[in-house]
């Protein structure tokens, strides 16, 4: 409602006082919710700038700081002057309250001299984004600098500039006059439409003071939610003496369940000692998840005996427990009969007595195996909050089917319904034919165990193994560019949105992000599509994935048809870093909580046309018949539902894994037309793999 208000002040009143007052009114508003950061403002002080010029830095620096909510507690500045050298005007730690930070910069001087902005950024890594001069990054509270010249540099500015991004300080950079755009582009965030922006003369420096503050305030709210998200998917938030006191009576998995509570639960001030602590629990804990096994009642003595088999070596090897792994079971045949949820048994010996207790149905030759409608049963009973499921909680979901046969009915719809909550099904055979489980296991996610014809020394397939393969890095897909199309209308929410956020994070974080390798580009609609990022924004890892944490929301309406569109005809472009016409597998992932407002079918069919091979993720109230026409074909394979934005956290996994997997496949499938060598799958994917990657570079 501001935007759509501020556009309409904008068209009616043009550019006078009520309309500056007005506009300024709407950015304070918005910084009224932005209420922590470290801001250090960097101030090019060189000869050529002149005393007039400087004193319209100090006005605008005025302007600026009086839309801030300053406090100790809230909103530091500290303000850092260069030339030929560095000077240090203020910390962040020494004017903090508002009277004494104004009366600091009306009065600091013009010092004149070279202009070493390079030198200078060096000087704000070394001697204001530290916890001594009253930094509070290891509290999480977001880092900004703001750095304002009107030439070029005397010294290089791309690696400080890189190495100040990189320590996490959101980058803006101001040119004044016949500022280098090149050089501003290298200090400055990207995409620079966001962090960069250029005026004619200081004397303009006023008419930027609503744009920046509110880009400031907007970037210091973002960065606060995603960093919030961060530490909500860490399951930490708590000060170091209970750490260091629970790590004396409990294992590092049930620390964890200990520290699940919500980083909004605590205020906690973190000193970096803290963090030291908890990064290096993190980095021990284990990724649990839950697992369910659905077995056929039907079997044989000797096929059940080794179902039996596998579930004991399972209880005996993993870690099961409330805050662990969980586990659930139930058997199919002409109905469902569940042995126990995921809830039931708290703990490993509990698991272990279950399994052992664990009776076959022994069913008449001629009863019924009903997988579909078994598998439809799960999907509505198995994963579900009160039957125990964490998936709100981002815990991985897995269906292991053990079937002894085929079907008596239809699997196709009951495995869609499952995959399409985000649950990674396994199909493992014991007797029943390998296409039959195709259909119904996700992925190439098929295992075969033959108890007719056993052979000596030969151990059934190792479950847990098998699941914990997912948690596999994408180590060998190396080469695609993949475009994220988001919707960011007003149905989906402030809230909601982070979740998106934190979904982009684990999927890109998991990718091989590299000019040479995978390159990402996002791009954001409502009634209008916006590229933030296009396949060429970023070449470090660190820095895309920092935007991501800061990624605007707008809200509006919803229009994918047209992002479509434009995503066809300005992002999968050479000029913007598409690499199609080297080979490259082109990818599209359009995430939606809605119906569009617009035509998808003829937009998609043509980005397919192109050669995009796109996925749709629908969140909530998506059209499955509209996801259906945006994804590739089969949908089966391109299509996933999630019925609420918590659930997104589940999907992450499979989604990367299946990204992962058909680069691969596309990989190979380019490489052998091109080079008509017959061999063997994995021979296949190592070699193609590198061929095509050589040709690219």
């Amino acid at each position: 409602l501001q935007r759509c208000f501020r556009k309409t002040l904008f068209k009616t009143l043009g550019s006078g006082p009520v309309l500056q007052c007005l506009t300024f009114f709407f950015f304070f508003a918005e910084c009224a919710v932005a209420n922590m950061a470290d801001i250090v403002f960097l101030v090019d002080g060189s000869s050529s700038i002149g005393i007039p010029s400087f004193k319209q830095v100090r006005l605008f620096l005025q302007s600026i700081v009086s839309g801030l909510d300053i406090g100790p507690d809230k909103v530091r500045v500290g303000l850092a002057q260069y030339s030929t050298n560095p000077h240090k005007e203020f910390l962040l730690k020494e004017h903090l309250d508002a009277p004494s930070l104004m009366t600091a910069i009306q009065k600091f001087p013009y010092r004149t001299g070279g202009t070493n902005t390079g030198k200078a950024i060096n000087f704000l890594i070394s001697e204001y984004f530290t916890e001594e001069a009253g930094s509070r990054a290891s509290q999480r509270v977001p880092q900004i600098a703001v750095v304002i010249t009107d030439g070029d540099s005397s010294d290089n500015v791309t690696e400080p500039a890189r190495r100040l991004r990189e320590q996490g300080v959101i980058v803006f950079a101001i040119g004044v006059g016949k500022a280098n755009l090149e050089e501003l582009e290298n200090i400055a965030n990207q995409p620079s439409q966001r962090f960069l922006f250029t005026i004619d003369s200081y004397e303009a420096l006023q008419r930027l003071t609503g744009g920046l503050l509110q880009t400031v305030c907007v970037s210091m709210e973002d960065q606060r939610q995603g960093e919030a998200e961060s530490c909500r998917a860490s399951k930490v938030s708590v000060s170091l003496p209970m750490v260091l006191l629970d790590l004396k009576q409990t294992s590092v998995s049930d620390l964890f369940a200990v520290l699940a509570v919500s980083c909004f639960t605590f205020s906690t001030r973190l000193t970096s000692r803290t963090h030291s602590v908890l990064f290096l629990l993190s980095a021990l804990a284990e990724k649990f998840a839950d697992i369910f096994f659905l077995v056929d009642g039907g079997m044989t003595q000797v096929q059940f005996q080794q179902v039996r088999t596998i579930l004991t070596r399972l209880a005996n090897q993993v870690n099961f427990g409330a805050s662990a792994y969980r586990l659930g079971l139930a058997q199919y045949s002409e109905q469902v009969k569940v042995e126990f949820l995921l809830n039931q048994h708290q703990t490993r010996e509990q698991i272990q007595a279950a399994v052992k207790s664990f009776q076959y149905l022994r069913l008449p030759p001629a009863a019924k195996r009903n997988l579909g409608a078994a598998l439809t049963y799960a999907s509505a009973n198995f994963f579900t909050k009160e039957a125990g499921s964490r998936a709100d909680q981002g815990y991985r979901q897995f269906l292991v089917v053990m079937s002894g046969n085929d079907s008596s009915d239809r699997v196709f719809f009951g495995s869609r319904q499952v995959q399409s909550e985000a649950i990674t099904v396994v199909g493992m055979s014991l007797g029943a034919s390998m296409e039959e489980l195709r259909v119904v296991a996700t992925g190439q996610h098929v295992y075969q165990s033959n108890p007719r014809r056993p052979r000596r020394g030969l151990r059934p397939p190792n479950v847990f193994d098998i699941i914990s393969d997912f948690s596999a890095d994408c180590r060998a897909a190396k080469l695609a560019d993949i475009v994220f199309i988001v919707d960011e209308s007003g149905s989906i929410t402030v809230e909601n949105f982070q979740l998106v956020r934190s979904f982009l994070y684990s999927i890109i974080s998991g990718l091989e992000i590299n000019p040479n390798r995978v390159r990402v580009g996002i791009v954001l609609y409502n009634e209008q599509p916006t590229a933030q990022v296009y396949l060429n924004t970023f070449k470090q890892k660190t820095e895309l994935l920092n935007f991501i944490k800061i990624l605007p929301y707008r809200g509006g309406g919803t229009s994918t048809g047209a992002a479509l569109n434009f995503t066809q005809e300005n992002v999968f472009i050479t000029e913007t870093g598409s690499r199609k016409d080297k080979g490259v597998e082109q990818v599209a992932v359009v995430i939606t909580d809605g119906e569009s407002q617009d035509n998808v079918s003829q937009a998609a069919a043509e980005l397919r046309r192109a050669g995009v091979t796109i996925y749709s993720v629908g969140v909530q109230n998506a059209n499955e018949d509209e996801l259906r026409q945006i994804a590739s074909h089969p949908p089966q394979k391109h299509v996933f539902i999630v019925d609420s934005f918590a659930r997104l956290k589940s999907l992450e996994e499979y989604l990367q894994k299946t990204l992962c997997y058909n680069i691969i496949r596309q990989a190979v499938s380019v490489s052998a037309r091109r080079s008509g060598i017959r061999e063997g799958p994995q021979q296949r994917l190592r070699k193609s793999a590198v061929r095509l990657q050589a040709k690219t570079t």
